[in-house]
């Protein structure tokens, strides 16, 4: 398959340690990785903001997911669909598993 447009984590480590190495750099501070001490604690460096960036992506991805599915129920609701424990006059009754099917389908409509 194509790998044009995907960033794979070795490349973002990498980049993130000539990016720290840069900033300290800058700082009029010699720079030097000459110990092994001193090359695991720039990687332990690029590791936790590297966590840190995957927490915030992850939260991203479950709240967009659990908008998908808010927005498929109510959708759902709008069109008149109920199950026997919500269900009032003029609504279209179904069961459990077939309301759970109506979600589904909504969500796979919206994406």
């Amino acid at each position: 398959g194509s790998t044009k447009g995907k960033v794979y984590l070795g490349e973002i480590r990498e980049q993130m340690e000539k990016s720290l190495l840069i900033y300290l750099e800058a700082d009029e501070k010699p720079v030097q990785l000459d110990t092994k001490e001193q090359k695991y604690q720039l990687q332990i460096a690029v590791d936790s903001v590297l966590y840190e960036l995957s927490e915030v992506s992850l939260q991203m991805v479950k709240n967009k997911e659990a908008d998908a599915i808010d927005a498929a129920v109510k959708a759902v609701l709008q069109e008149g669909w109920r199950t026997g424990d919500i269900m009032t006059e003029g609504m279209k009754q179904v069961g459990t598993k077939e309301m759970g099917d109506l979600v589904a389908m909504a969500i796979l409509k919206s994406i």
